[in-house]
């Protein structure tokens, strides 16, 4: 059985650290992020992070190179 959706290749998310240090996971694009990490668990570099779904279109997601907290928050805004 099908659910419709396509899959394309992953993406990389983008981490930004606050001044104690933990770090803030963002999607690198708008669109829907389902199975993202719980609050506090452990990240490291290349980790699958969840999905982020875009016009239909599935693209993994995977931690950036400079993810090592285990303090991480997932990012309620986007930037552009």
């Amino acid at each position: 059985m099908s659910d419709g959706r396509r899959f394309a290749k992953g993406l990389e998310v983008r981490g930004e650290r606050d001044d104690a240090g933990r770090l803030t996971l963002f999607a690198p694009r708008p669109g829907l992020w389902r199975d993202a990490p719980r609050e506090g668990a452990l990240v490291r570099p290349g980790d699958a992070v969840g999905e982020l779904e875009v016009l239909g279109v599935v693209h993994a997601l995977r931690a950036p190179a400079d993810a090592r907290s285990e303090e991480r928050r997932v990012g309620k805004e986007c930037s552009y």
